[in-house]
C-alpha cells in the first residue's frame, strides 16, 4: 500500500492531519483515536513505515488497518526520545572544574 493510500485510509477512519510540519524524515503525521479510546499520533516515513508511541498502539492500529484491508503495513514503535547518554563522570568533572575556577578567582582577589 502506498503512503498516499495509507494517509487517505487513516483520514477516512477519523484521524486528522497534524497542525504543524512533520519532523525531518517524516512524510506526514496524523492524530486520532482508536477504538479502545487511546489517542495516538501516527507518523509515516518512507517505505511506508508507520511509527506509533507504544506497543499497545501498534497492536490496535494493526487491527484497525487489517479490518480496513491494509494488513501488510509495517508499524514500528517509536521509543522514548533520549539525549545522548553521557558518562556519569561528566557532571563530576564539570563540578570539580567549577570549584577549581572558584578557588582560583578567590585566591586571585587576595
Amino acid at each position: 500500500m502506498t503512503e498516499e493510500a495509507l494517509h487517505g485510509l487513516l483520514l477516512e477512519c477519523g484521524f486528522h492531519n497534524l497542525m504543524w510540519r512533520p519532523l525531518r524524515g517524516q512524510r506526514w503525521a496524523v492524530v486520532g483515536e482508536l477504538d479502545a479510546g487511546l489517542e495516538i499520533t501516527v507518523a509515516c516515513t518512507s517505505g511506508p513505515v508507520l511509527h506509533v508511541p507504544s506497543e499497545t498502539a501498534r497492536e490496535l492500529l494493526a487491527e484497525m488497518l487489517a479490518a480496513n484491508g491494509a494488513d501488510d503495513v509495517a508499524i514500528a514503535v517509536a521509543g522514548p526520545r533520549r539525549g545522548r547518554e553521557s558518562s556519569p563522570w561528566v557532571p563530576v568533572a564539570i563540578g570539580a572544574g567549577a570549584v577549581a575556577l572558584f578557588g582560583w578567582v578567590i585566591s586571585a582577589l587576595r
